[in-house]
C-alpha cells in the first residue's frame, strides 16, 4: 500500500467509527432521556444535545424531506452510508 492508500484507510475506518459511536449514542440517547455520553464534558459542551437536536437532522431542517419522514435520517446514519460508499469506492478502483 502506499501512502495515500494508507491515509484513505485510516480516514474511512475512524469516519466508520465516529458514525457508528454517533448513531449509538443517538439511540441511546432515545432510549433513556438522562444518558451521558463520553464526549459530554459540561452541560455548555454535550456532543448527546448536538445529536439530539432538530439540527442533527439536516435534511428536514432544510425541507429537502418531510420531518418524521422515512427519509428524515439522522446525520450520523448519514454519515455512516457515506463512509460505507467510500469505502466500496475504495476497495473497488484501488
Amino acid at each position: 500500500m502506499t501512502k495515500g492508500e494508507w491515509i484513505a484507510t485510516i480516514s474511512i475506518a475512524l469516519g466508520i467509527l465516529v458514525a457508528l459511536y454517533a448513531v449509538y449514542i443517538d439511540y441511546k440517547a432515545l432510549q433513556k432521556e438522562s444518558y451521558e455520553a463520553l464526549c459530554d464534558i459540561s452541560e455548555q459542551v454535550s456532543c448527546t444535545k448536538i445529536l439530539t437536536s432538530s439540527y442533527s437532522h439536516l435534511l428536514s431542517q432544510f425541507g429537502i424531506v418531510p420531518k418524521d419522514s422515512i427519509l428524515d435520517q439522522s446525520n450520523a446514519r448519514l454519515g455512516l452510508v457515506f463512509y460505507a460508499i467510500q469505502a466500496a469506492i475504495f476497495v473497488k478502483f484501488r
